[in-house]
């Protein structure tokens, strides 16, 4: 079965190093906006698989053209639909932690589980979920660690100390410091709002 990267423009050079990795063609999806601010992604047709490209960082500018290009591919004829989203947007909110608020992760595996075959992405932001299967139910999904590749860029560091923000990051500052063989540190922080944080004993 024939694979494809697609990705929009703004992602060419990562979803290129996508397909050069896969050995497999790239094509970039059209995206015209119109004057309101409605936008219309136009695909190429292929009836194999295509392997969307899409780092979900800023998703209320992305979401709704990512969507499109689904459904596009879809008509267009496609077997299978990968999302490979180094980034998957909303996971944080996997709780409600006071009444009133959305569960942002269900919405999330709602909204993309019903366009996709199959999900990749990297140290998705969850703390309470075990797994992305219980986002995304039937769908396959890949949840990928950054711990090697970073612990072999910060390999030839002398004496390294591994320093994580909050309890949150403990599960990755740890497998770094394994791979590392070195100490690691985890702080303890209070957050009083998006951008202000207290470090605490």
């Amino acid at each position: 079965m024939v694979a494809q990267v697609h990705s929009f423009a703004e992602e060419i050079d990562q979803a290129r190093a996508l397909a050069a990795a896969l050995q497999t063609p790239y094509v970039e999806m059209a995206l015209h906006r119109f004057p309101d601010g409605e936008v219309m992604p136009v695909v190429e047709p292929c009836d194999g698989t295509v392997i969307l490209y899409a780092s979900l960082n800023r998703p209320n500018e992305k979401l709704v053209a990512l969507l499109l290009a689904m459904d596009a591919h879809r008509r267009a004829g496609a077997r299978r639909i990968v999302l490979v989203a180094p980034y998957l947007c909303y996971m944080r909110q996997d709780t409600v932690f006071k009444p009133g608020e959305p569960l942002s992760r269900d919405v999330m595996g709602a909204l993309l589980a019903p366009h996709i075959d199959r999900i990749v992405t990297v140290d998705a932001h969850m703390h309470r979920t075990n797994s992305l299967a219980e986002v995304f139910g039937h769908v396959r999904a890949q949840d990928l660690s950054a711990a090697e590749p970073l612990a072999r860029a910060l390999g030839a560091e002398d004496d390294p100390l591994v320093v994580g923000p909050d309890a949150e990051s403990r599960q990755w500052v740890e497998r770094i410091a394994r791979r590392l063989k070195a100490p690691s540190l985890v702080l303890q922080k209070t957050r009083q709002g998006d951008r202000h944080v207290i470090e605490t004993d």
